[in-house]
């Protein structure tokens, strides 16, 4: 009988939930978001739950063949330098709102069997926008291309199922790196491309609605 149960059940979570893949990535995204219109290599979905203002932003730029990044080879050091560069050059293109957000736990880890650097970042927009964002993003390195994964809410994302959701579908479809040349002195460039390519916009977008 419990068996006999559970198949409503399954067949429920199935249904909240809907494939989307590309030729770059393939991800699940719930039936509760509305995909934008994609462009420049970004792809974004915002949430027709009016409870919340949560979005997803996965941006797609080419790893140059003579120019390229490879997270697995990224040390602790650049790890902990590329905390404060990130930190830096966003509240760059904050300057004129006066805001300045709390970049952290920056990371190396696998998820997805793929080597990704994740971090959060919390924006203090509460006073122009009626609330704070909260967002985690992962960057991922392929052959071809540098994809980052951001998702962003009102709320912290602790017990966010929809974050955990897409995040944990999330799969690049591009072949591992075979050339394993890693130019260091470039490496903070590779995370920074994607988060410009759509969060730091759309929140700026935000800013200016209010």
């Amino acid at each position: 009988m419990k068996k006999l149960l559970l198949i409503p059940l399954l067949l429920l979570s199935i249904s909240n939930v809907k494939a989307y893949e590309n030729e770059y990535f393939k991800i699940d995204i719930p039936e509760t978001f509305k995909e934008e219109i994609a462009e420049n290599g970004t792809y974004k979905w915002i949430s027709n739950d009016s409870k919340n203002n949560d979005n997803i932003i996965i941006t797609v730029t080419k790893n140059q063949k003579d120019n390229k990044y490879n997270i697995e080879n990224y040390t602790n050091e650049n790890i902990n330098e590329y905390e404060k560069y990130l930190e830096d050059e966003i509240n760059k293109q904050l300057e004129e709102y006066k805001i300045k957000v709390d970049v952290k736990n920056v990371k190396k880890d696998t998820l997805n069997d793929m080597q990704t650097v994740s971090y959060d970042v919390i924006w203090p927009t509460k006073e122009s926008t009626g609330y704070d964002i909260y967002q985690k993003g992962y960057a991922f390195t392929t052959e071809n291309y540098i994809y980052v994964y951001t998702y962003s809410s009102d709320s912290e994302l602790t017990n966010n199922e929809d974050f955990k959701t897409t995040i944990n579908s999330f799969k690049t479809l591009d072949k591992e790196i075979e050339d394993n040349n890693f130019l260091k002195n470039k490496w903070k460039l590779a995370l920074v491309i994607g988060v410009f390519g759509g969060i730091v916009a759309f929140v700026i977008s935000a800013l200016k609605k209010h």
